[in-house]
């Protein structure tokens, strides 16, 4: 638990993992002892390691349990219409939630595509350049989204990202009007994303973001259609959530 705790701290900061000797260090362990326990977390899929810079990660298959451990019956009765938005689409669907400041990826559905956005179940995003960020942000108030992203400086992202709270507002706002967001070059200059909110039943406060992310180049020209059934979907998921 110790090491697994120090790999998520350090690649939330870092966005990297760790090698044995950092590892060892921050545990304050022995490193032979710290390398066979890697070893075995590695076995199990709890920890993944990069061959080129032999750093350690968390595995996705702990990531995926923790992100459903959230809310089980949201993940059990959205995870039909992640896929089949996926397949609508023809990119990759995703299913969020907030937690501490972060979006973070309670399902992930993959469409056949051989060129995609990269985003991993369990896995978290930034809040303040993603459109799944601002659907789950936007029914709070000013001073609310301020305590959670920040104030200026907004942290560095992509060339269209709002720099200031000022603009993050503003997108926030035209997102509560048209009931979607957009982003474009936002979280990665090639990536742009739509995301709708998933509400506890038809008019019920928001608990999710549906969204997909796709290569822009792929999803510019395509965005009114993706828009519809973005929108659509995640109204219908809404709608099988009614308590």
């Amino acid at each position: 638990m110790e090491i697994l705790s120090v790999l998520l701290e350090h690649e939330a900061r870092t966005g990297r993992g760790l090698g044995v000797v950092g590892v060892a260090e921050a545990v304050s362990r022995e490193k032979s002892l710290v390398s066979r326990a890697l070893a075995a977390l590695h076995r199990d899929g709890m920890v993944e390691r990069d061959l080129d810079t032999m750093e350690f990660t968390v595995g996705d298959r702990l990531l995926g349990i923790a992100a459903g451990a959230g809310d089980p019956v949201l993940v059990d009765v959205a995870t039909p219409f992640v896929r089949q938005l996926a397949e609508s689409v023809g990119e990759r669907a995703s299913l969020l939630i907030e937690r501490e400041g972060q979006g973070i990826n309670l399902q992930t559905s993959v469409a056949d595509v051989s060129v995609q956005a990269v985003a991993w179940r369990g896995r978290s995003t930034p809040l303040h350049c993603t459109a799944s960020g601002r659907i789950l942000l936007m029914e709070r108030n000013q001073e609310e989204i301020r305590a959670v992203i920040g104030d200026d400086p907004l942290p560095v992202a992509g060339p269209g990202a709002p720099q200031t709270f000022a603009a993050y507002w503003k997108k926030v706002e035209q997102a509560r009007a048209d009931g979607y967001s957009v982003s474009d070059a936002e979280l990665d200059p090639d990536i742009t994303g739509i995301a709708a909110p998933v509400r506890r039943g038809a008019s019920g406060p928001i608990i999710a973001a549906l969204a997909i992310t796709a290569p822009s180049f792929r999803l510019r020209p395509n965005i009114p259609r993706a828009i519809g059934l973005v929108v659509a979907t995640a109204a219908a998921c809404s709608e099988a959530l009614t308590p």
